[in-house]
């Protein structure tokens, strides 16, 4: 003797869910599908088991949803540790298409003290997206450690290689070249062919 139970249930899309804004009288299924999109968490923060915390603000807008534009870390009595500041920028290249890029990264390392150590780094691509060029200032309050480190890439747009890195170097801030590397790809004997 067997008995055999059968259940059956139906399952809500999210375009059929309403969730509203408590502070608004908008709801999100009565918007459009363009500004229904997730955009993630405009705060996060995290809390360890001592009290310290590590803070995380991300951009809300329409073209740099989701990339975090400052970060913090303190102990557990508050006291600011580190801090971190992103820049962005984008262009538009093709109609309906946005490409969001970092532009600048500076960073506050406190470490227990009042004043901090300041950082910076500035970034440049090419048409493609792929970091070109890194510049870093090291201790902006110290001239000497500064460094750039630039990239050549190979293009091959009938295969659709676009990011494949064939050439790097690192300079110093005296303009040295103090490392460089080619890539060579598929048995070929010239660094820039694919």
């Amino acid at each position: 003797f067997m008995i055999f139970f059968f259940f059956f249930f139906k399952q809500k899309t999210a375009y059929e869910i309403k969730e509203c804004d408590w502070s608004s009288d908008v709801c999100s299924s009565d918007l459009a599908s363009a500004q229904r999109e997730t955009r993630g968490f405009g705060y996060v923060k995290v809390t360890d088991v001592d009290g310290n915390t590590s803070e995380i603000w991300f951009n809300q807008d329409d073209i740099f949803k989701g990339l975090p534009y400052q970060s913090e870390v303190k102990d557990s009595s508050g006291t600011l540790y580190q801090k971190t500041i992103k820049t962005y920028d984008y262009t538009a290249p093709y109609t309906g298409s946005t490409f969001a890029y970092l532009v600048s990264e500076e960073g506050f390392n406190y470490e227990g003290q009042i004043t901090p150590l300041a950082t910076k780094a500035t970034y440049e691509y090419d048409i493609y997206g792929n970091p070109t060029k890194v510049t870093s200032s090291g201790d902006i309050n110290i001239a000497g450690d500064e460094k750039e480190a630039i990239t050549e890439y190979i293009y091959n747009t009938n295969l659709w290689i676009l990011g494949l890195p064939s050439h790097s170097i690192l300079k110093d801030s005296q303009g040295q070249i103090v490392l460089e590397n080619w890539l060579y790809y598929d048995d070929n004997i010239n660094y820039t062919d694919t």
